[in-house]
């Protein structure tokens, strides 16, 4: 294989970690807070050598909170580097009900880091390696940073992160809003695998379903993918995934795979059973990403349900 890519189950939140096949090199993207085990636990049973790089794709907790933790469990230094946006620190912070004392605690654990390991995470950096495996942060542009700073929502400033190697592609969208996809399509794959943006929430600010449900055909009809990843907690109180992504989805002829089946997933049923991580392999001996399901009481939950939505 050249390349193994795992969106691990951290509830409701987002954690993707990517290594090599020839080199074992790693990429880690996002970890919410209190679930940096997990997320290590991953980069192991992938048998990563280093972790080359860190990724925020924005600074909400659920992104965030635990990326730090997972530096500190490297059995050697960090050697590495964090891309952050820590101009949207502030409105995450406020958001949170962080006392300005605990945002100065982060600060401080930043800065532990030397002058050579922290970057901004924006799409000026360039196309970065693992070895045979590369990754392009696609957004946000700067200046959606600065526009995100300004109205205090750091949704707006979400990275876009391409995954390439052996000819195939994955992407992760962070909670990136539709116009960051919109900005970037001339730089983004189609058929590859989709670690869909916002937990499988809206991706604009309308409130109408029906202009939802058209944000979401577009962002299809932008990315044509193979297939449709989504990484939710199935106790989250945000309605994800929303019904307009499983009509959207389903229009496209695809069946999203969550992590974790919410009571969205089904029309019948509790829905809070666990789906579990989820394997992508990138390898040119497939036409296409091959996707697994990490376990099999997947299936078994799945075909339990009444009117299964997702995979």
């Amino acid at each position: 294989m050249s390349a193994t890519v795992m969106v691990v189950d951290v509830g409701q939140g987002d954690c993707t970690v990517v290594v090599d096949g020839r080199t074992k090199r790693a990429l880690l993207i996002d970890c919410p807070k209190a679930r940096d085990k997990e997320a290590f636990a991953a980069l192991e049973q992938l048998d990563f050598s280093r972790l080359d790089a860190v990724v925020v794709t924005h600074s909400h907790l659920d992104h965030f909170g635990g990326v730090l933790d997972v530096i500190d469990r490297l059995q050697v230094p960090f050697g590495g580097k964090l891309y952050v946006n820590q101009d949207t620190l502030p409105s995450m912070a406020a958001a949170s009900g962080w006392s300005p004392s605990d945002l100065d605690s982060l600060y401080l654990r930043l800065l532990e880091l030397d002058d050579s390991q922290v970057d901004r995470a924006d799409s000026s950096i360039g196309t970065q390696s693992l070895g045979g495996t590369s990754w392009t942060l696609v957004a946000p542009t700067y200046l959606r940073v600065i526009g995100a700073v300004r109205q205090r929502n750091p949704n707006l400033a979400s990275g876009i992160v391409i995954i390439k190697s052996d000819g195939q592609s994955m992407v992760v969208g962070g909670d990136a809003p539709l116009a960051s996809w919109q900005a970037a399509q001339s730089r983004l794959p189609h058929e590859a695998v989709v670690r869909w943006p916002h937990h499988g929430g809206a991706i604009s600010s309308a409130r109408n379903p029906q202009q939802r449900l058209s944000d979401q055909r577009q962002l299809l009809n932008l990315l044509r993918p193979s297939d449709v990843l989504v990484s939710v907690g199935h106790k989250n109180s945000h309605d994800h995934p929303q019904d307009e992504f499983f009509q959207a989805v389903q229009q496209h002829g695809l069946a999203p795979v969550c992590t974790q089946a919410t009571p969205k997933c089904t029309a019948g049923g509790d829905g809070t059973s666990c789906a579990g991580s989820i394997r992508v392999e990138l390898d040119s001996s497939t036409h296409t990403p091959t996707v697994t399901p990490s376990r099999s009481r997947h299936d078994q939950f799945v075909a339990s349900l009444e009117s299964p939505r997702c995979m």
